[in-house]
């Protein structure tokens, strides 16, 4: 019973239709006076049939029923709108109105002139796929298909993709000219499918999308430079340009040499491993695999080529797969290391970043002795020393330790360019050769220097006893130091001052006062008796100079260029000139 009124229901009577009818007005086509709009919404309609019977409406709502397809709406030729959402629909637009052609000649052909339909809401329905209908309807302005199963649309016509070919010029294998490189960066797509219709390319970019494989690559015979960063990708160039031998013979063999591929950026993927797939490349030159999730590198040893390798921000324990290899510059930062062991054989090594990584040593990198460029910053390594381990690396022209627990010790870049001379950066910050100089003054002079100390200090200050400081155990500046020192490079400090060799250096704030005494000095032009024993309480002042006052209290009071001459003996010896080593004698050491 039921059924039966759910069936009538479904049908609706012609008569009950034309309750739905409004909008009198004259017809666009016909240009006779006609209703203009029909509204069927939430009838109950499992088919669209009644709609045959008004083939001249216009504006056309369906809305709310139950209706599985729109291809009783073939009759209606002038329909401009049309709402058929909160339906059942599969199909998107599955009709066409008339079109009078020479495939159907009719006398009424001046009204058939195909769809007009400019807007269409089919939002709620049961769409997946948009399809080939909607080409049928050339003139819609709005279209709206919210609330459907779509999927975002994958895949683009090759007409499309000829939009991103760029650079033309002289194909390396064909020696006939073709266009080259082929930008597909950004396109949604799912698949590499469509690179198989541009066999010529050498330089592909297909970052940005949602790739899972690059199979669909094995046609591109030519490819040298690859960008498949920002995809989803699971295996490491998992593809093979054809390779025309024994096993594959073919008659144009003579374009099917296998990979060329010299340049691969596979950035910000979901590769785990770098898989077998590797070694059928082997000319790559540069491998950038940033931002995946590696945890275990093998299968590079056959990669006779390749010179950068960028593993940075991966989950990497330890370093392992690297045998060997001829790589220039690794890049390993953002990882999860504690040591550096395995790095002993890349004789080649120019450049390394292991910086944001647990690491507390260095000492595996005495091993590479190419290096120039080092970046260690963010890790652990507490003690300055280690950079001791570096010093027969020739090359080494730029070192980072920024914010490591030594990177915060007291006279950091001097301890380090003492062990270090010939860096030209630290911490990106140049080093100068004064710097250099004051590091080394801070230190034991070279073997045979001491003599040359002790005659100096005993020319200026006869009534003093030279001592050589650096044969003597010192308190050291804090407990770190006093662990670390190994008896040989490191400087001690007694009441703030610190200690060199066969003389002592002022504080910052005692080097001020020093300071402050010679502007006095410069602006007193008549310099007398007070004055001088004013400028011996002021030097008496500063301490650890016991030697110095006793010179002042030995010289006799006079005139202005006796004061000067006895400040240029307090700045001589507290800035390393009396005893110390010039600039002159710092170039001749280096």
């Amino acid at each position: 019973m039921f059924g039966v009124l759910n069936d009538l229901k479904a049908k609706l009577s012609v008569e009950d239709a034309r309750m739905g009818l409004k909008t009198l007005g004259v017809h666009p086509v016909s240009l006779k006076h006609a209703y203009l709009e029909l509204d069927l919404s939430n009838k109950g309609l499992s088919t669209a049939e009644i709609c045959e019977s008004f083939p001249n409406i216009i504006y056309l709502d369906i809305s709310g029923n139950k209706i599985t397809t729109l291809k009783n709406l073939d009759a209606m030729t002038a329909l401009i709108q049309l709402n058929a959402s909160k339906n059942q629909l599969r199909e998107c637009l599955d009709f066409l109105p008339l079109h009078c052609n020479s495939e159907t000649p009719t006398s009424s052909g001046h009204t058939y002139i195909g769809s007009m339909l400019t807007f269409a809401d089919l939002s709620d329905n049961q769409i997946s796929d948009i399809g080939a209908f909607i080409k049928k309807h050339p003139f819609l302005e709005c279209l709206i298909l919210k609330g459907n199963k779509i999927a975002v649309k994958s895949e683009i016509a090759v007409e499309d993709a000829r939009m991103g070919l760029k650079t033309l010029g002289v194909h390396p294998v064909s020696l006939k000219h073709a266009y080259l490189e082929l930008d597909l960066s950004n396109k949604g797509l799912s698949t590499a499918e469509i690179c198989e219709s541009f066999p010529n390319i050498i330089y592909l970019d297909i970052s940005g999308n949602k790739i899972t494989t690059l199979k669909n690559l094995d046609a591109m015979t030519a490819l040298i430079q690859l960008n498949a960063s920002k995809n989803q990708l699971r295996e490491c160039l998992d593809f093979l340009p054809l390779h025309c031998n024994s096993e594959t013979p073919t008659s144009s063999g003579h374009t099917y040499i296998g990979s060329m591929l010299t340049f691969a950026d596979l950035s910000d993927n979901q590769i785990s491993d770098v898989g077998s797939f590797i070694k059928k490349h082997p000319f790559l030159e540069c491998l950038i695999l940033k931002g995946n999730k590696i945890a275990v590198v093998s299968g590079l040893e056959d990669l006779k080529f390749l010179k950068v390798l960028d593993l940075s921000y991966n989950i990497l324990p330890a370093i392992q797969g690297l045998h060997n290899l001829n790589i220039r510059e690794l890049n390993l930062e953002g990882n999860k290391l504690t040591t550096l062991d395995g790095l002993a054989t890349l004789n080649k090594l120019t450049s390394i970043n292991v910086s944001k990584n647990f690491i507390e040593s260095l000492q595996p990198l005495k091993h590479c002795s190419s290096l120039s460029y080092i970046d260690a910053s963010e890790n652990r390594i507490l003690q300055i020393k280690e950079v001791a381990e570096l010093r027969n690396l020739e090359s080494l022209n730029i070192l980072i330790l920024q914010n490591n627990p030594c990177y915060r010790k007291d006279h950091y870049r001097l301890r380090v360019l003492f062990r270090l001379p010939k860096l030209k950066r630290l911490d990106m910050i140049n080093a100068s050769i004064e710097e250099k100089i004051r590091a080394f003054n801070l230190y034991k002079a070279p073997e045979g220097d001491l003599q040359s100390r002790e005659k100096v200090f005993d020319k200026y200050l006869p009534n003093d006893e030279f001592v050589d400081y650096s044969t003597q155990q010192l308190p050291f500046d804090d407990e770190a130091d006093a662990v670390e020192n190994d008896g040989s490079d490191d400087f001690p400090m007694i009441d703030g001052v610190v200690m060199r060799g066969d003389e002592s250096s002022l504080s910052q704030s005692q080097m001020q006062q020093l300071l402050q005494l010679e502007q006095d000095l410069a602006a007193d032009d008549n310099s007398s008796h007070s004055s001088n024993l004013s400028l011996q309480e002021k030097i008496s002042e500063l301490p650890s100079l016991a030697s110095m006052r006793k010179k002042v209290s030995s010289m006799s009071v006079g005139s202005n260029s006796s004061n000067r001459s006895l400040l240029g003996l307090i700045r001589a010896d507290t800035t390393g000139s009396l005893g110390g080593l010039s600039r002159a004698g710092y170039a001749e050491m280096s």
